[in-house]
């Protein structure tokens, strides 16, 4: 038995999951900064909320990651069997990719992101990670930036795609959140703007796990599939 995870059914897959979850954040936008309290709200709201971190979004963000990781970690072992010179880039851009998804499911950088923030000596809106991702970012993006130049541009375009989408939703979000709260409480306001924020990350994931398959099938020439092996006895 083989699961084929080509590009076009990954990509409706996560696009209606996607979909589906922030249709349903809807109702929890109502119940946590409309409604009257009742039994099992706080508990729907927990669940399911996208602008609270709610399990579900958070879980799905986290294991989408996982899978880009995994493509990636695919990509590489392939670059480093050529000997190919951008073997150590995707590398480490899988081991990047599983720990997003580490810190998607664990929270950490909002844990230590006013410690940061403090040592810096940053406040307001540019206190707590906002400055030290956009730091990381950068670093990053020197790193990559001949690597991106190097890819095919069909690859490069939706790689860049991409990130523009996630970094879009992750900081820029973040900044407009954070500037929210400065001069409203955390109203629905502010729930819809952690929404978008949302959408953008969990676009942006899906658009790279695309591009991810997509480059695959282009430059690898073939699509990936989980085999499993089942062994019968002689009656």
């Amino acid at each position: 038995m083989h699961l084929d995870l080509s590009k076009e059914r990954v990509l409706r897959f996560h696009l209606g999951a996607v979909i589906a979850i922030h249709v349903v954040n809807v109702a929890t936008l109502w119940m946590r900064y409309l409604a009257d309290d009742f039994r099992f709200r706080q508990t729907f709201v927990d669940f399911f909320s996208v602008s609270s971190e709610g399990k579900l979004p958070t879980w799905f963000s986290g294991l989408a990651l996982v899978a880009c990781g995994a493509v990636l970690a695919v990509i590489a072992l392939d670059r480093f069997r050529a000997r190919d010179s951008s073997r150590f880039h995707w590398g480490l851009l899988s081991g990047i990719f599983f720990y997003i998804s580490f810190d998607e499911v664990t929270h950490v950088h909002e844990e230590i992101g006013p410690v940061f923030g403090n040592a810096l000596g940053t406040t307001g809106f540019l206190a707590g990670w906002v400055v030290p991702g956009m730091i990381v970012l950068s670093v990053v993006g020197v790193i990559y930036f001949r690597f991106l130049l190097t890819l095919p541009r069909r690859s490069r375009t939706l790689f860049i795609t991409a990130a523009a989408i996630y970094i879009g939703g992750a900081l820029g979000m973040e900044l407009v959140g954070s500037i929210y709260q400065e001069n409203f409480p955390r109203d629905i306001g502010y729930g819809i703007i952690a929404t978008i924020e949302e959408v953008g990350e969990m676009f942006g994931i899906v658009v790279f796990l695309y591009a991810l398959l997509d480059h695959v099938e282009r430059e690898i020439g073939s699509t990936i599939t989980i085999g499993l092996r089942s062994s019968t006895t002689p009656g």
